[in-house]
């Protein structure tokens, strides 16, 4: 799996790195980069949201920031494709796993929660 491990933030000790994280999953995806998340569930358009400023995700800022969607559109497309890529590569092989312990779902929004109670969890950190 590429990443590093989430356990240093379970501890509750100092957590480095994971500016950006991608969720994939049978029904949604999503990118937390920064104070962002992108989110997509089945078909329907991509939702932006200010995670600092807009916790419980009510605001979907997508229309109103056009050139964030954008930019933010454009990191999960290069790396969808290179997980495209990396499973070619590996035959049927995925670099994420499944299943989250009841603390590290903690970290997931309630929509998030939600999903994954329905259906398994792909995780990947850059």
């Amino acid at each position: 799996m590429d990443g590093m491990s989430l356990l240093p933030a379970l501890r509750g000790q100092p957590q480095t790195g994971h500016e950006e994280l991608y969720f994939s999953h049978a029904r949604g995806k999503a990118l937390r980069c920064g104070e962002w998340k992108l989110v997509r569930q089945d078909k329907q358009a991509w939702e932006l949201y200010n995670i600092k400023s807009d916790p419980n995700e009510l605001h979907n800022l997508a229309d109103r920031l056009p050139e964030k969607l954008a930019e933010l559109q454009a990191k999960w497309n290069d790396w969808q494709k290179h997980q495209s890529e990396r499973s070619k590569d590996r035959g049927n092989e995925t670099s994420a796993f499944r299943g989250l312990s009841l603390r590290e779902s903690a970290f997931l929004s309630r929509s998030e929660r939600r999903l994954h109670a329905e259906y398994p969890l792909h995780v990947a950190a850059q």
